[in-house]
């Protein structure tokens, strides 16, 4: 067993020591009050009285405290006595180690108790150096606070008194001024009368105005709806039509005349020559993204095949634009009204509209806010990131450069953006397949993402905007081997 280090104790005093001690005290005291009766003898002057008492209040002071030290060390004396006697009344050795256990362990928690008792004292005293930081620091909030007071009580009293001097100088007033200051308020009251009389024909006015613009817009509404209708009809029924002239065409039963003519009426469909027929302009065999919507045709007779086509997809197009689409789009707007990219955040709402599809006409807004969400964090720390792979995949290049230049003319032929090799966009999404195989080096390129940069080109209309909506879908969106070499995520 370790021995514990006991409690700092006076040490105790034999018997014949104590009685030394107290014999001493005896003949002490004894030659205290000898000298005394001598001193008092010798002078009687107040001020050696006085010295003489201060002198005698010291040594009683000494006294006492010489009488506390040794009835410590008789407390100790008794319990070491009784600790002794304690040990010599056991039987044994065995119960003698016992009570030397027992003494050692109630030492150990004595040594502990201290120890707890110093960390105590030690926590209250750093708790009573914050109380007293926090009771100084109110202290100067309490000071402040009451100059501040003083000041505004000072400001008061300087505001009462000129109120005061104003009262007392401005008593006697003209009457003549004050005639007029009555006048030029009974003119305003007459004036503001005669502008709440007008504002009140012309709020009517408004009124009126509001409910005929309503009822024409309303007006209008029905007769575009009514008009889109009846040309998606004509589109059906010219669709129709030149059905029926390719079923006249293929008849090999008519006769050479009835032939020309049914040609001839075929040339004149396909030259847009029939009256109160709309015609399908070149801007509409691309919808706004560039893809072709009519496919071309090289053979005269599949021009025909295509415009029945055209026709319709735009009687289709035509009967469904103030369908399903109008209630989304008016659940967009009202979401996105007075937000800006910024204010937009994630929430069930716009989860649900995410869901339902993203019209058009916010769609360019909405992939941006959601592919800034999504790299939010690597933008924050590389706020120059695409520029600075740009500059590294122009001045060094990498082993993926020459699939990128071989896939570039593969990407979106049916686009108009794409088709072209000297189309500007293919230059844009050169630079973002070869930044992006600088920030993934692990995937570098595969194929199959220039088709994800191109159309996410086409839609944000913007070459880093673009990159980093490849690096969201790659990095974040898709399994982590999607992409890679073997395409593990792919085959599953």
């Amino acid at each position: 067993m370790t021995p514990t280090v006991p409690l700092a104790l006076p040490p105790p005093l034999s018997l014949a020591e104590a009685g030394q001690v107290t014999r001493a005290e005896r003949r002490d005291s004894s030659s205290l009050l000898d000298s005394w009766s001598r001193r008092t003898k010798r002078s009687s002057s107040p001020q050696r009285l006085l010295q003489e008492k201060e002198a005698l209040q010291e040594e009683v002071k000494a006294q006492k405290e010489l009488l506390r030290i040794q009835h410590r060390a008789l407390e100790a004396f008794q319990l070491e006595k009784r600790s002794c006697a304690e040990f010599l009344a056991a039987s044994g050795e065995q119960q003698r180690m016992e009570l030397l256990r027992h003494r050692e362990r109630h030492a150990a928690e004595l040594q502990e108790q201290l120890q707890e008792a110093r960390g105590g004292q030690e926590d209250l005293r750093n708790s009573l150096q914050l109380r007293d930081a926090e009771v100084a620091a109110l202290q100067d909030d309490i000071r402040r606070l009451t100059e501040r007071n003083n000041t505004k009580q000072e400001v008061i009293m300087k505001l009462c008194d000129q109120l005061t001097s104003c009262l007392s100088s401005g008593g006697r007033s003209d009457s003549q001024s004050l005639t007029q200051l009555q006048q030029e308020v009974e003119n305003l009251k007459d004036d503001m009368e005669a502008y709440r009389t007008q504002n009140c024909f012309l709020n009517s006015e408004l009124y009126q105005l509001t409910h005929l613009w309503r009822t024409s817009s309303q007006q209008e509404t029905s007769l575009m709806l009514k008009c889109s209708h009846l040309e998606a009809r004509l589109c059906q029924e010219e669709s129709r039509y030149l059905g029926v002239l390719m079923q006249l065409q293929e008849n090999k039963a008519l006769e050479p005349a009835q032939r020309g003519a049914v040609q001839k009426m075929i040339a004149d469909a396909l030259k847009g020559g029939l009256k109160g027929v709309i015609r399908l302009d070149m801007a509409r065999d691309h919808d706004e993204y560039g893809f072709q919507i009519v496919p071309e045709y090289e053979v005269e007779d599949m021009k025909l095949l295509a415009k029945i086509q055209a026709l319709e997809i735009r009687s289709h197009n035509l009967l469904n634009q103030d369908g399903e689409d109008r209630p989304l789009i008016g659940r967009w707007a009202q979401f996105l009204a007075g937000r800006s990219s910024n204010d937009l955040c994630s929430s069930p709402e716009l989860k649900g509209l995410l869901r339902g599809g993203v019209p058009r006409e916010y769609r360019q807004r909405v992939w941006t806010w959601l592919v800034r969400a999504r790299t939010r964090s690597a933008r924050e720390r590389h706020p120059q990131r695409y520029q600075q792979l740009c500059e590294k995949s122009d001045a060094s290049p990498r082993p993926a450069s020459r699939q990128i230049q071989l896939d570039l003319h593969r990407t979106l032929t049916t686009n108009q953006h794409f088709s072209s090799p000297s189309s500007p966009a293919l230059q844009q999404l050169r630079r973002v397949l070869l930044a992006f195989s600088w920030q993934n080096p692990a995937i570098g390129y595969c194929q199959g993402l220039n088709r994800l940069a191109a159309l996410a080109l086409l839609v944000l209309q913007s070459e880093e905007e673009a990159f980093w909506c490849l690096v969201a879908v790659v990095e974040n969106i898709l399994p982590p081997d999607y992409y890679t070499k073997q395409l593990l995520a792919s085959q599953v």
